[in-house]
């Protein structure tokens, strides 16, 4: 190696070390930055985790929809077919493995599909037994039925764009202490309908 190469080499070498270590930098920067892109998903912003503030919650799959039991049937069949059975969707467990403090909790959707926006999303509260979290996806008697989450499971919710795909949701109000999970509802084709977002308020 001539000594012009060995110059120009010594010279390029902390160049592109500063380089990469600003690149290193600026991605970490971004990973914890929630107006920046992240990877399609929905998020929980955690403010006092310095180090990891970003906190993906993971879908988790209901099992097969179940309907109200015996005593349902009983009182179906003296009501002549009047009395409502309710559908619900079970996961299993009582409690979410993403436990959340805050009661006010920030929120991120990260959408790739033009077409989406948290309009298109229900966040509601868990009925909770020992073994499972339910919700009410449906009711139906003798003379029809209908689909749809039970409106006293839905709790409200603002959200705002903050750039294309990118959108802040926050609650209206504080959670109460319990089993939550944002569900999609719209009739688009969308990965986000295979799951339920589920999160846990102040249980430990």
């Amino acid at each position: 190696m001539t000594q012009i190469r060995k110059t120009a080499l010594a010279f390029l070498l902390p160049v592109f070390a500063l380089s990469s270590l600003g690149t290193f930098a600026q991605d970490a920067a971004n990973k914890n930055d929630p107006a920046t892109w992240h990877d399609e998903g929905i998020y929980y912003y955690n403010k006092d985790q310095a180090s990891n503030p970003m906190i993906m919650i993971d879908p988790s799959v209901a099992g097969e929809a179940k309907k109200g039991g015996f005593g349902h049937a009983l009182a179906t069949s003296y009501s002549g077919g009047l009395t409502q059975t309710k559908e619900k969707a079970a996961i299993a467990g009582a409690h979410s493995q993403t436990i959340i403090s805050n009661k006010r909790p920030s929120f991120y959707f990260y959408f790739k599909a033009d077409n989406l926006n948290p309009k298109l999303f229900s966040l509601c509260e868990f009925d909770v037994t020992k073994h499972e979290r339910t919700l009410v996806v449906g009711s139906s008697n003798a003379f029809g039925g209908r689909s749809g989450i039970s409106e006293k499971q839905i709790v409200e919710f603002t959200y705002e764009r903050l750039s294309a795909g990118i959108f802040k949701v926050t609650p209206k109000a504080d959670l109460e202490e319990g089993e939550y999970c944002f569900v999609y509802i719209g009739k688009v084709e969308s990965t986000f309908a295979n799951g339920y977002y589920d999160f846990g308020i102040g249980v430990k």
